[in-house]
């Protein structure tokens, strides 16, 4: 075949009788052509017209196999050209480690399959088709299979003894002593660490309470001496008596505090990180948060349409989320276990944030008849309505509750004490300014402000992430523009990372991306969210490896809305090979990574 020829094929045949079915490769079923092209230029040709047939009474065979055609070795593979005599037959033969490929150029040729058992089938091929053949076993050469097998055998023989020596070679024992040396010294490393702890804040709690002591009864010894210094020389006034008065009192009601206090001492539980201590998975140093390096999610749950717009939040340690599901407020674990569920008769929830003081979350409900704040318990699960109003967005700090108003425009931003609702309220923005989200991080309120006078056909809306200081009276620290997507499909959020600063959700008809931004207000970098599960529109951090981003997925038919699917998922800030290694000993990705993606 050293000429450019065109086969075209007109039947088919098999053996579906006696053998299996035929394999469904490309080559073999699916082309309505076989195009065959040997040219001189390419290095693989073999010219089977330049070599010499072998002759037969029955006609003449040219053939290429390895020992003409070197690029044939090791693939069990042949080329044959044969011309048959009228009543010639060509030789009977099998082929247990290849498929066979019959087409007849010219003529009619009568082509036989017998199987193992006896059975067997004939089928006529004239011109231009062709019949395909499994490779299979034959009874008549067994020990010719046997010998070709066995060939293939040996090698592999050879690689298990060597695995089995290799393995009787490695001391378990040993290799556990001296791991386990290392979980040894860690463990007294930490006690170690924990007793020094332990005893430095019992000194200071000491030091505390006797300075304190120690400052109020040198406060009432001044006080003794002014009393007789002004007894002594009988020259008391009225502001005199005032200021002494004042003093008593002051001193009186820290006395009192400090007597009837519960607790001076706040301990929050010792929690060990998954990824505290790694066998063989992860760099022993933590990886820093990179955007870039996000996996593909790898855990889903689904969330009826018409509550696609909730948010959602973390508790304070990261560990569990709550969301809102038709009138069902759940609170899931990091695998998205639901853990706890209650009721929920409040309507549409805008917003949801954590106050860690209280130990609850606060959610706001945009429905008109309940418009307003609602606090949700973690422990009890108890809701209770603690103010009344439609906001639009709310963040918590660790004394202060943050909410700006439900207006299009609001330049206000009120600042409740979580102990006693006491308002203080900031005008933070400029005319035609709004405050869209905002999400509280160490000492930090970040803000996205949105400029609301701007061309309402301009996607491209003017905006800008704005950070303020919530220990010194909402202080502006820095400021940093952004241009949001818009349009008819326009989510933005903003989430704390803790220390590694904010992420920025953007999502509009054309865009869905997550930012980074930095805790100084420098972007570290972007990564448009190509997965195909939906639209990201809010994202939480949980733990200290995993986001959970809240995604939408739209449907459309003939240009109208059908249905809105809600899907949260699970990404770690790893890449999936050392996702599988990180996630062991908690979810079994081998096997689930598939049914995952299906879901």
């Amino acid at each position: 075949f050293d000429i450019k020829s065109t086969i075209p094929v007109k039947r088919n045949y098999c053996d579906d009788n006696v053998f299996h079915k035929l394999c469904t490769t490309d080559v073999f079923n699916s082309s309505k052509s076989l195009e065959i092209i040997l040219s001189q230029k390419h290095a693989n040709v073999f010219h089977l017209s330049a070599s010499e047939p072998d002759n037969y009474e029955g006609g003449s065979i040219y053939a290429a196999d390895e020992t003409v055609f070197p690029i044939l070795k090791n693939q069990f593979g042949s080329v044959a050209m044969i011309t048959l005599k009228v009543n010639g037959i060509r030789q009977p033969h099998w082929h247990p480690l290849a498929w066979e490929l019959n087409y007849v150029i010219s003529g009619k040729v009568r082509w036989s399959i017998v199987g193992v058992d006896g059975q067997h089938d004939t089928f006529i091929l004239e011109e231009r088709e062709r019949g395909i053949e499994r490779k299979n076993l034959c009874i008549v050469h067994l020990k010719q299979h046997d010998d070709v097998l066995n060939d293939q055998l040996h090698p592999l023989v050879n690689e298990i003894n060597s695995l089995a020596e290799k393995f009787s070679q490695i001391d378990g024992p040993s290799i556990l002593k001296r791991e386990g040396a290392k979980l040894q010294a860690w463990r007294q490393e930490a006690i170690r660490i924990v007793n020094g702890y332990y005893e430095q804040t019992y000194q200071g709690l000491e030091e505390f309470i006797s300075e304190t002591l120690a400052e109020g009864g040198e406060e009432i010894k001044r006080l003794r001496l002014n009393v007789r210094d002004l007894t002594e020389n009988q020259g008391a006034r009225n502001d005199d008596i005032d200021w002494i008065s004042e003093d008593i009192d002051r001193i009186r009601k820290q006395a009192i505090v400090e007597e009837t206090a519960q607790s001076l001492v706040h301990i929050r539980p010792l929690v060990i990180g998954r990824d505290l201590i790694q066998i063989d998975c992860l760099p022993p140093e933590a990886t820093p948060f990179d955007i870039s390096r996000l996996a593909a999610p790898y855990l889903s749950e689904y969330f009826d349409e018409r509550y696609s717009y909730c948010g959602m939040a973390v508790t304070g340690n990261g560990q569990q989320l709550l969301l809102y599901e038709k009138n069902i407020l759940y609170i899931f674990d990091h695998l998205l276990r639901a853990e706890q569920r209650v009721k929920w008769d409040y309507g549409y929830v805008s917003q949801i944030c954590y106050a860690n003081s209280v130990k609850k979350f606060i959610l706001l409900c945009s429905e008109n008849e309940e418009s307003g704040v609602f606090t949700l318990e973690t422990g009890t699960m108890k809701i209770e309505k603690i103010l009344d109003g439609r906001y639009r967005s709310g963040a918590c700090s660790e004394t202060h509750l943050y909410l700006s108003q439900g207006q299009r425009v609001s330049t206000a931003l009120d600042q409740y004490k979580l102990a006693d609702l006491e308002l203080c309220r900031f005008h933070i923005c400029k005319k035609d300014e709004s405050i869209s989200r905002m999400a509280y991080n160490l000492d930090m309120l970040a803000l996205i402000i949105f400029n609301c006078g701007c061309n309402e056909n301009n996607y491209e809306v003017q905006s800008r992430i704005e950070v303020r200081s919530t220990a010194k009276r909402l202080e502006k620290l820095w400021s940093i523009p952004m241009k949001f997507s818009g349009g008819t499909l326009a989510y933005d959020s903003i989430a704390s990372l803790k220390i590694m600063g904010w992420l920025v959700t953007d999502t509009g008809d054309t865009c869905r991306r997550l930012i980074h931004i930095s805790t100084d207000g420098t972007i570290q970098s972007t990564l448009d969210y190509e997965y195909a599960h939906g639209y990201p529109i809010d994202t939480a951090l949980l733990g200290t490896d995993s986001l959970a981003v809240k995604t939408l997925h739209y449907c459309w038919s003939d240009d109208e809305y059908q249905s809105v699917t809600v899907a949260l998922y699970l990404a770690a800030n790893y890449d999936s090979q050392e996702l599988h290694c990180h996630w062991l000993d908690c979810l079994d990705l081998t096997n689930a990574w598939n049914a995952i993606m299906i879901i």
